[in-house]
């Protein structure tokens, strides 16, 4: 549709009330083929990606949000429980921060074993755009000394930070200022300052059921393209049972339940 409005503009065989309907049907399509974009760059690098769907009445302000998270470049903080989607929301946000051309590369580690030499190596890297730490909270002290540190730095002369810790542990870490550090998987003060900045929420499946359905047909696609096969098509009663769930594990728990069901199928 773009190109034939430019095509049609510059020939001079538009009117300019068909011009108009083509822009507003762009704008209203934009958000979704940027956020289809975005996933298909994810599926490439990291075999991940989201499922995003227009009928999800949250989809545009998560959108909004995501591109804003993108285009700043402020350290970021993802918390949330074990399978919210933490580590793949970070990624999006720097996905969403190469639509300037300016993210650089990409490095992910998980903390528990990242040193603190492994960290000033990234840091003194110019390639390097955005880091991300997942599980933050088991960086072993040294290795938090050295993120401080990182953190502390003008964020012109380093990468960014995006850091994803257990929902559980942001509120623990933020009361602990001057207090003795209790265990091993917990924050230094000071680093929790640094990082705590910005704090982004990932969302529990059980509190966004209606992203169920959409959310399921999307990972039993992912499943037959990594499998083999055709998708499983969900019945009402299936999708109804899912519904029902408490999803402890949130997304994590509902693609590992649709595989079992995609390989039983295989198997019948």
């Amino acid at each position: 549709m773009a190109v034939l409005s430019l095509e049609s503009i510059r020939r001079g065989d538009a009117r300019i009330e068909d011009v108009e309907r083509w822009f507003e049907t762009l704008q209203e399509s934009g958000p979704m083929m940027e956020a289809t974009l975005l996933s298909a760059k994810d599926r490439m690098v990291f075999d991940g990606g989201f499922a995003f769907s227009e009928e999800d009445p949250e989809f545009r302000p998560d959108h909004e949000a995501l591109c804003t998270l993108g285009d700043s470049s402020s350290d970021l903080l993802v918390a949330g429980e074990v399978g919210t989607g933490r580590r793949t929301l970070a990624r999006m946000v720097h996905h969403a921060s190469s639509r300037s051309g300016n993210s650089g590369l990409l490095v992910v580690r998980d903390a528990l074993g990242v040193e603190a030499e492994e960290l000033r190596r990234i840091a003194a890297d110019d390639r390097i755009g955005t880091l991300i730490l997942a599980d933050v909270e088991w960086l072993v002290p040294a290795a938090q000394a050295a993120l401080t540190d990182l953190c502390a730095a003008p964020l012109r002369e380093r990468p960014r930070v995006i850091a994803t810790i257990h929902s559980g542990r942001v509120s623990a870490a933020a009361s602990d200022h001057g207090a003795a550090r209790r265990d091993e998987s917990e924050l230094y003060p000071p680093l929790m300052r640094q990082l705590g900045r910005v704090v982004v929420r990932c969302q529990r499946l059980r509190d966004r059921r209606h992203v169920i359905p959409v959310r399921a047909q999307y990972l039993l696609r992912r499943i037959a393209d990594r499998e083999g096969g055709r998708p499983l098509e969900l019945s009402d009663a299936a999708v109804a049972v899912l519904w029902r769930q408490q999803w402890e594990d949130n997304h994590a728990g509902l693609e590992s339940v649709l595989y079992s069901l995609h390989l039983a199928r295989g198997r019948a």
